[in-house]
């Protein structure tokens, strides 16, 4: 079976065998399961594709995705009109928990979805830093395949 890419280059599937966007899935899920108040963590392309998800709710990955998209064209005109340059992260960080977004290696989105909650361990700074560590890996991921 021939690889059938997904939209962003470096991101296929093959059948049987353990593929970038498998790789990618798997740390979604680890990014998700290991930090406390992180309900979901989507990769999507700029048009709001889907291409991994790890979420307490499935139906909301596709929100996530296309929210994803919409806030980085908005936040890249913004940037664009203030000469600041193309974002790298949107934090929105509300009453009741935190949305960031994150360009990943220029193609791609990573949306991170979190609560607040002090009282069952949940550390904002923590969700900040170990997403940021998490796009940086996969930025090198992702830079790394586009060079081979």
């Amino acid at each position: 079976m021939s690889p059938k890419p997904v939209g962003v280059p470096g991101l296929q599937r093959v059948s049987g065998i353990l593929t970038r966007q498998d790789e990618i899935q798997k740390s979604l899920e680890e990014l998700r399961s290991t930090i406390p108040g992180v309900e979901a963590a989507v990769l999507s392309t700029f048009d709001g594709l889907v291409l991994a998800a790890s979420s307490s709710l499935a139906e909301e990955t596709s929100k996530l995705a296309a929210l994803g998209a919409a806030m980085l064209s908005l936040s890249q005109r913004v940037g664009q009109t203030y000469g600041v340059g193309d974002p790298q992260e949107v934090d929105l960080n509300g009453s009741e928990g935190r949305v960031i977004f994150f360009r990943v290696a220029g193609r791609a989105i990573l949306v991170v979805s979190a609560t607040i909650n002090p009282a069952a361990g949940v550390n904002m700074g923590l969700v900040l830093l170990e997403s940021r560590n998490f796009v940086q890996k996969l930025t090198r991921r992702l830079e790394a395949t586009s060079r081979s």
